[in-house]
């Protein structure tokens, strides 16, 4: 995106702001990065349609948080709504961290367009390693795990968007853009999201899974 463009949009969003927004001075850098982002993805959107759903997006804490500087994109981290990590807290430990994977791979996915995964292979085959074999029962609670985490995620999203008003594809938009439209990016940020969910022994094993990557 050239230099000229992104003036341009900022004049745009300032217009409109000025004419038919709330938002508070704080969070004009901030939207004014996602714009210049998600037009760089897309540059076939309407600012003038997209400007006032993105607005109410990013004033939404419960679906972005913001971990340092509102004036920066690069701060925000993806962060799991509340139903989400009710259905997560209530699971035994090794689920637990399962079922937070599960969030992750589910968001990439509906974010993309892919087919919702139904499983980590990878970490399944770890936990599974050699002639030591988890029991069936084992995989299946793990299954059901992540089937219920990856559902709620899904009822969430739909929730927000309904409830809000704001279309499917802005959100979705404002998901790549905030991953610089890289699917590894985006799972990794809500990955790291969840961190401070985590004990001091959890934490050292869940980060160094970070290198299992999107959708495996």
């Amino acid at each position: 995106m050239t230099n000229q463009t992104s003036h341009n949009n900022k004049q745009i969003i300032q217009e409109l702001i000025s004419k038919d927004l709330t938002l508070k001075g704080d969070n004009l850098p901030l939207l004014t990065q996602v714009i210049d982002k998600i037009a760089w993805i897309d540059n076939t959107v309407v600012l003038a349609e997209l400007i006032p759903q993105v607005s109410v997006i990013i004033g939404d804490i419960k679906l972005l948080s913001i971990a340092a500087s509102a004036a920066s994109v690069s701060s925000i981290v993806l962060f799991p709504v509340g139903a989400m990590l009710s259905i997560i807290n209530g699971m035994e430990a090794g689920l637990r961290l399962y079922g937070m994977r599960a969030v992750a791979y589910t968001i990439t996915a509906w974010t993309y367009g892919d087919i919702i995964p139904t499983r980590s292979p990878t970490v399944l085959r770890n936990i599974t390693p050699g002639v030591v074999k988890a029991k069936a029962w084992d995989i299946q609670q793990r299954d059901k795990a992540w089937k219920a985490a990856s559902d709620s995620v899904i009822h969430r999203l739909n929730s927000e968007i309904k409830n809000k008003n704001v279309k499917k594809e802005t959100l979705q938009l404002i998901f790549k853009a905030l991953s610089d439209n890289n699917k590894q990016k985006l799972t990794l940020n809500v990955l790291k999201g969840f961190e401070k969910q985590l004990s001091v022994f959890e934490l050292p094993v869940w980060k160094n899974n970070y290198k299992i990557v999107y959708p495996f």
